[in-house]
């Protein structure tokens, strides 16, 4: 434990986004699996809540749409802590664009899978 604080004093800003992006992982995983499972509920329907970049991604399929909100979560965390460990070498102006990137990205897309679920329920 007396190893993690040092870590955690040492490194404040890594040690903010692993825990930022362990937070947006949690969202995405939940969101994203309760997405996956209510677009194999709903019928027809549910086409004009999915946004046209991931119709075509997905080649208008439901089960791919499916595995694509069910990992999400994952595919966040691991591009998200490879980010994080490229920070620490980086400096300066660059670092900075790189951290306020990976947090703009990590809110947008909880704010998507936020009103995507929103929609979906209201069908």
């Amino acid at each position: 434990m007396r190893y993690l604080k040092r870590l955690a004093r040492r490194y404040p800003m890594q040690t903010f986004l692993f825990l930022f992006n362990a937070g947006v992982f949690t969202w995405l995983q939940t969101t994203g699996t309760m997405i996956a499972q209510r677009l194999g509920l709903s019928g027809d329907g549910i086409w004009i809540y999915i946004p046209t970049w991931v119709k075509t991604l997905t080649s208008h399929s439901i089960e791919s749409i499916q595995t694509l909100y069910g990992a999400s979560g994952w595919s966040w965390l691991i591009t998200s802590m490879l980010l994080t460990w490229l920070v620490t070498f980086l400096k300066g102006l660059m670092r900075a664009i790189v951290l306020v990137l990976l947090i703009a990205v990590g809110l947008w897309l909880v704010y998507r899978h936020f009103e995507l679920l929103q929609n979906l329920k209201l069908s």
